[in-house]
């Protein structure tokens, strides 16, 4: 797949526009680089986190140490073991898709989210999201697993595509079902860089009022041990203007440092790769 198709290529298009000659082919080459490393959601962890990011690996470890236990139990091992061996160990046994489940639901336990009136499967489809926003990939499968996040998500995906006024709002009756086959090939019949152009305008739209968009990043950053808030959210929002793209990559251009930062607590967490590589195959 080529860069301008994955869901960072609107990096590609970014750098076509009037202006982007301001930074050199260095300084780009080290956002590609990022963007490579982090995919979409780093991507934009590292352009809302403060300067000085706070990565405190209690925080993943908190997930991890549950998991791995839960996962020990499942398989009657007794004692500590690499959770990522323990992943593989439990995929071998009982599938990729039995392992997203497993991670969704300690997920769920650990953070307490039936307090924020959460189910498991908010956890599972914010995970695919998650996955499928990573380095390298389709954004417009990315998009197909948005849409599932909400019924909010998936009237504002379809809103970003033209001529899909019924259908949007046929989506803003909570009274008929959401035909997903339907809104799946809406999105087909559209090629991956116009979303790869438009997911971060997308984002925006939903990060102040959509909660489980929120927690595909809130979920992504404590993989890695990094402490973002509903604040920070905000204001990745309010920094995104779609009318002008190179905001967002000056705002990243300048956070080189918070990039490599967000990029060293993510290669800190290999067992991270391995939780959305669960999610991929579960999708």
């Amino acid at each position: 797949m080529v860069p301008a198709e994955t869901t960072t290529g609107f990096l590609s298009f970014a750098r076509r526009r009037p202006g982007a000659d301001r930074w050199s082919d260095e300084a780009w080459s080290q956002l590609d680089e990022h963007a490579r490393s982090l995919g979409l959601v780093g991507l934009l962890v590292a352009a809302c986190c403060d300067p000085d990011p706070q990565v405190v690996p209690e925080v993943r470890d908190e997930l991890f140490a549950a998991l791995g236990q839960d996962l020990g139990d499942a398989l009657g091992e007794e004692g500590s073991a690499p959770l990522s061996d323990r992943m593989n160990r439990f995929a071998a046994a009982r599938g990729e898709a039995p392992l997203a489940s497993a991670v969704a639901r300690v997920a769920f336990e650990v953070y307490d989210l039936a307090a924020h009136s959460f189910v498991v499967d908010d956890v599972l489809r914010a995970g695919r999201v998650m996955a499928h926003a990573g380095p390298g990939r389709d954004a417009r499968e990315a998009v197909r697993q948005l849409i599932r996040l909400s019924r909010r998500a998936a009237r504002s995906a379809l809103g970003h595509l033209d001529g899909q006024l019924e259908v949007v709002h046929r989506l803003g009756n909570p009274e008929l079902p959401i035909d997903y086959p339907d809104l799946d090939r809406r999105v087909g019949d559209y090629a991956p860089r116009l979303f790869a152009q438009r997911l971060p305008s997308l984002v925006a739209s939903l990060l102040h009022d959509c909660r489980r968009t929120r927690f595909v990043f809130v979920l992504w950053a404590r993989l890695r041990g990094v402490v973002i808030g509903k604040a920070h959210l905000a204001e990745l929002a309010d920094r995104i203007d779609p009318r002008d793209p190179l905001r967002l990559v000056e705002g990243l251009l300048h956070r080189r440092a918070t990039c490599d930062a967000i990029a060293r607590a993510a290669a800190a967490a290999p067992e991270a790769h391995r939780i959305e590589a669960a999610f991929l195959a579960s999708a």
